[in-house]
């Protein structure tokens, strides 16, 4: 099965919400995987920026309340929710506890600057926003004016991983 989680990411995600959040048996364990029981879709919409601000939004939204589950496909809303997905990883809590292997992909030891790095390597986008209040932020954001954007073929990995792959 084609996958992007990890038994150890997984259960990373689900410790971090408070337990008076969630309620038990929301996560529930499949193939090794702590899996939310309610997901997040990306299919239906207009492949227009005010949907993908939406799914942008709605995703921060889900990830943010305990939803580990992001149904996508390259055939959604022309690569959009795709893409939508990424600018979510951007925002808040979502670019954290990244699985390894993307950190391991992407050359790069932060789930910020990977999370970055996957949005300002991806097919049609022309800039990754840095949206940092504070000066050191943007200065270790800024790291990456120094290293290229991940070549195709490398940022392709990420879409080959398999649920027993770490690397």
């Amino acid at each position: 099965m084609p996958s992007f989680a990890t038994p150890e990411g997984t259960a990373r995600f689900a410790k971090r919400l408070p337990p008076e959040r969630v309620a038990e048996g929301h996560f529930r364990e499949r193939n090794d995987l702590l899996l939310s029981s309610i997901g997040i879709g990306t299919y239906l919409g207009e492949p227009n920026a005010i949907t993908d601000q939406s799914y942008t939004d709605a995703i921060v939204a889900a990830v943010s309340s305990g939803v580990n589950v992001i149904d996508s496909a390259i055939n959604y809303r022309f690569q959009r929710s795709e893409r939508s997905i990424g600018a979510a990883l951007l925002q808040g809590q979502v670019a954290q506890n990244l699985p390894p292997f993307v950190g391991n992909v992407l050359g790069l030891d932060s789930d910020v600057l990977s999370a970055l790095q996957f949005v300002r390597s991806s097919p049609g986008f022309t800039t990754a926003l840095v949206g940092m209040s504070r000066r050191e932020h943007v200065e270790f954001d800024l790291q990456l004016v120094g290293i290229p954007p991940t070549p195709s073929e490398q940022y392709l990995k990420l879409f080959e991983q398999r649920e027993s792959d770490d690397t």
